[in-house]
């Protein structure tokens, strides 16, 4: 007592060592005090179960609250994932309480798709699983539940490790393409899109759609998020015939990209304002660099096209060198022409002109 509840083993190696005055050491009484003090947790043993097909063992977690909603003002994604393929589906949800009619919703899907259903679903004790509602649908269809012990996440390890490798990805997806974090909904639905397109060790390095579907992914269809696009519109006829736009997804059911226009400009804003540039007071589309309250050198954006002007050539392959790093772009050299005008350029007198060869036409 006096060395404040030292272990036995502690003081034989002090009696060994002469230390105690020649006291004698017995063993030591169960104490109360140092099981309530030291208590520790045991270890978890590794859990192994085998599965045979689809849907016979899934698990199931819900992620949040988040301090930034989506666009759509959601907090939450709910995960499935079903232990044979490894396939993952994720659900966007506004509120907790949403988790049970999309439970309800996916199980409708996959009855109908697959002809099979749920033999045992994996969850935590949330309330949002053990509402009397999702209890009673679970008997209803002969789905055993396997619940985890409160604060044992460690029972649940394939939901919880799912989730970590999603919001890996949303944060190296978010920060390569400069999206803000209101996005993240949409990056959470494209993360588990290409997880189950990417191979898996613990599936013999196989994808989730190839066990899933049988037959090897095609990856044709991707493109790099964030990437620049062009959707085509139909305005007047003078008008543009597309707008500028970002790949932010791949909707379920369409043959199409999911595009956000908007965002690209912004993206590319807040890239030029990072580097220092201003945005003309005239028109958006130009930005321009200032020293010592001169400006040296200027950038016009043009749907797909960049113009870059100025009176240093190493100021303009810098920029050139940080825009490439930022966007997939190609350099084509020194403007000879652009928007149908040809460019001319007098050096020895600082001189740039811009002739239409129309408008040239015209007037003669």
């Amino acid at each position: 007592m006096r060395l404040g509840h030292v272990s036995e083993k502690g003081l034989l190696k002090l009696a060994k060592q002469n230390l105690l005055n020649g006291d004698k050491i017995e063993k030591l009484h169960l104490c109360v005090y140092c099981i309530l003090g030291k208590a520790k947790r045991n270890s978890f043993g590794i859990g192994l179960h085998a599965t045979h097909r689809h849907f016979e063992y899934v698990c199931s977690n819900l992620w949040g609250p988040v301090r930034t909603m989506t666009h759509g003002g959601c907090s939450y994604f709910l995960s499935i994932i079903d232990d044979y393929s490894g396939r993952v589906w994720i659900f966007v949800l506004k509120n907790k309480s949403d988790t049970f009619g999309k439970f309800k919703e996916w199980y409708t899907q996959i009855q109908t798709q697959m002809e099979t259903n749920v033999k045992c679903l994996r969850t935590n004790n949330g309330l949002e699983f053990v509402s009397e509602k999702f209890n009673e649908f679970c008997r209803k269809l002969g789905i055993q539940r396997h619940k985890i012990v409160a604060d044992t996440l460690q029972q649940n390890g394939l939901a919880k490790r799912m989730n970590r490798t999603i919001l890996e990805k949303v944060r190296c997806m978010l920060l390569s393409a400069s999206l803000p974090k209101p996005f993240w909904g949409e990056v959470v639905a494209i993360a588990a899109y290409l997880i189950n397109r990417c191979l898996s060790s613990g599936l013999g390095f196989k994808t989730p759609m190839e066990l899933w579907s049988g037959k090897p992914e095609n990856y044709s269809n991707l493109k790099v998020f964030g990437a620049l696009a062009f959707a085509h519109i139909k305005q007047d006829k003078l008008g543009v015939r597309a707008i500028r736009c970002a790949i932010i997804g791949y909707p379920p059911g369409i043959k199409g990209y999911k595009q956000s226009p908007r965002q690209w400009y912004k993206r590319f804003y807040d890239f030029m304002m990072r580097m220092n540039f201003q945005r003309s007071n005239y028109d958006n589309c130009v930005y321009i660099l200032k020293r010592d309250e001169e400006v040296f050198l200027y950038l016009l954006l043009y749907v797909n096209d960049i113009l870059l002007a100025s009176s240093s050539m190493d100021q303009i392959d810098r920029l050139k060198a940080m825009l490439s790093f930022e966007f997939e772009m190609k350099d084509l050299g020194k403007a000879k022409r652009i928007l149908g005008m040809d460019i001319n350029k007098n050096r020895s007198k600082g001189e740039l002109f811009f002739v239409s060869a129309r408008l040239y036409e015209e007037s003669c």
